[in-house]
């Protein structure tokens, strides 16, 4: 089974797209401008439908790059936590072994 990408790839991907959407509605914006010059009403109509669907895809994406950003903190909370909690059962047996081991020094 294949493995579940980290937040944190999910989210460098999320980036990633949200440049390519903004780098098109650049353009199509730039051709938007041209066929305003030019007066070409029919093409005006495709472009301007084109960059009204670019732009709901770049709120989308900002959209789900902000929950992106908080799942990767919420991962990021819970592996330190994680980690916090395997030192601690780690002292805790260093701790024990160090009490038998001072146990066995006091009996005769």
């Amino acid at each position: 089974m294949a493995k579940e990408k980290s937040a944190d790839e999910t989210l460098s991907a999320a980036q990633t797209e949200l440049i390519a959407i903004n780098a098109k509605l650049s353009d199509s914006g730039r051709r938007r401008d041209q066929l305003l010059l030019a007066g070409n009403e029919a093409e005006l109509d495709q472009i301007e439908a084109e960059v009204a669907n670019l732009q709901r895809a770049h709120e989308r994406q900002v959209a789900r790059i902000k929950l992106l950003e908080q799942k990767a903190a919420r991962e990021a909370a819970e592996a330190a936590a994680k980690e916090l909690e395997d030192r601690i059962i780690s002292i805790g047996k260093l701790l024990v072994a160090r009490d038998a081991a001072g146990a066995d020094c006091k009996q005769p």
